[in-house]
């Protein structure tokens, strides 16, 4: 999850509570989906849309599998669950969204004033007549959610007095003539608004279904906002043969009330997909002619290479609560130097990393890496030995990773949390 400061820095969810003062162990981080399914899974509100037609409210059987769409307003985002004992969820797959949410339909209706009225002209009416815009565009909201391919015909007023003002602003002519064309003209390219987002929602989710396991799924949970439009229900349903589709009676709230849920319950999820790939940056010996120059370092009079990705986790590897990821490495203290004395006494790190790919580069300075956090590790009271042996260890919590690092020598135990939704 990441969020912005007001300066632009991306923060960890972590952090952003901690700075309103929460305390870590109070927080518990859900994915939208997980939650959606969570409450339709424990609570029987669910509309499902049956073969013969019917439509009844039910909960999911123990061994039921189902695609879980989350329609928001910015992306659509699919994920696979499949029901256990005791109402708990494993995650099957996940695909996270691409940008087919509501909002492409309320940009494709913005162009079309903006080219119909004139751009000066809308972005004064927007600027300068908020309200009145605003209330069109909620009108507008309404409409877009209960809008069905065999509608004849739209009808959303206009708010012709603040376009009017809008019009003179911008010093043009104000003609009564277009306006009374425009409903026409509106209701004529309405189903064109909805094009690329339905688009490629029934893409992405044919997509999803392309293996011949998930091609045996035909039960769609879709909530979120964008769920609601009966037109993206309607083309889901007749371009994806045998779907049934399921949906909360209050898409846009099932979230919230799941994440409440997910609060009391947090182990009701057992089971996850990896999104990336995890592990350490670590050094090695350096291979002449393989290894890049600029990696290579010198310790105790031996070459070494630096930046190493050594995987623990792998890219859509099943991940489990409690389960444990963990190698070995050496810490060799350099003493061909006048600060060796300084260096035993200062602290050791441990980069974190993660990787788009199943299979990562070799070096964690490559394109698909990217530093996640750091483990800070302490000297013992001594200063450090000659040679360190330290277990690094991924430990998958209900939302996060947990890494650790421990001295064997010493058994000081060092670790930091990971955001990783």
């Amino acid at each position: 999850m990441k969020i912005k400061d007001l300066k632009g820095k991306e923060l960890l969810a972590i952090d952003v509570f901690s700075k309103a003062e929460i305390r870590n162990e109070d927080i518990k981080l859900v994915l939208e989906p997980e939650a959606a399914s969570l409450y339709c899974n424990i609570n029987t509100s669910c509309k499902i849309v049956k073969f013969d037609g019917k439509v009844g409210l039910e909960s999911f059987p123990v061994g039921h599998r189902y695609i879980v769409a989350d329609l928001g307003g910015g992306t659509a985002d699919l994920a696979v669950h499949e029901i256990l004992d005791d109402h708990n969820l494993r995650e099957i797959a996940r695909s996270d969204g691409d940008a087919y949410g509501g909002v492409l339909v309320d940009n494709a209706l913005q162009e079309f004033l903006s080219e119909f009225f004139g751009r000066d002209v809308i972005q004064t009416l927007i600027e300068q007549q908020t309200h009145g815009y605003m209330e069109f565009r909620r009108k507008f909201e309404s409409k877009k959610r209960g809008f069905k391919s065999d509608v004849n015909a739209i009808n959303i007023k206009l708010p012709l007095w603040d376009l009017k003002d809008a019009f003179e602003a911008c010093n043009h002519c104000y003609d009564v003539k277009p306006m009374q064309s425009t409903q026409e003209r509106l209701n004529l390219c309405t189903m064109g608004f909805f094009d690329t987002a339905v688009d490629g929602i029934v893409k992405f989710i044919q997509q999803i279904r392309t293996t011949d396991e998930l091609g045996m799924i035909h039960t769609i949970l879709m909530f979120g906002g964008f769920s609601e439009s009966k037109y993206v229900q309607e083309r889901i349903e007749n371009e994806i043969p045998g779907v049934r589709l399921v949906i909360p009676t209050d898409p846009s709230l099932a979230v919230l009330k799941g994440a409440v849920l997910y609060g009391k319950t947090p182990r009701a999820i057992t089971e996850r997909i990896a999104r990336f790939s995890y592990g350490f940056s670590v050094g090695r010996p350096f291979e002449e002619g393989i290894d890049p120059e600029e990696l290579k370092y010198t310790k105790n009079g031996k070459k070494y290479c630096g930046s190493i990705f050594e995987k623990l986790i792998t890219k859509g590897q099943i991940l489990k609560q409690g389960q444990i990821f963990s190698d070995k490495i050496n810490y060799f203290l350099d003493t061909d130097t006048d600060l060796s004395s300084m260096l035993s006494k200062a602290p050791a790190a441990a980069p974190i990393f993660k990787s788009t790919k199943v299979d990562p580069s070799k070096y964690s300075t490559a394109e698909d890496c990217e530093e996640i956090g750091k483990l800070i590790i302490l000297p013992p009271p001594t200063g450090w030995p000659l040679v360190s042996v330290f277990d690094h260890v991924l430990i998958v919590g209900e939302s996060e990773l947990q890494a650790f690092a421990r001295n064997n020598e010493t058994n000081q135990m060092h670790e930091t949390t990971l955001d990783c939704l």
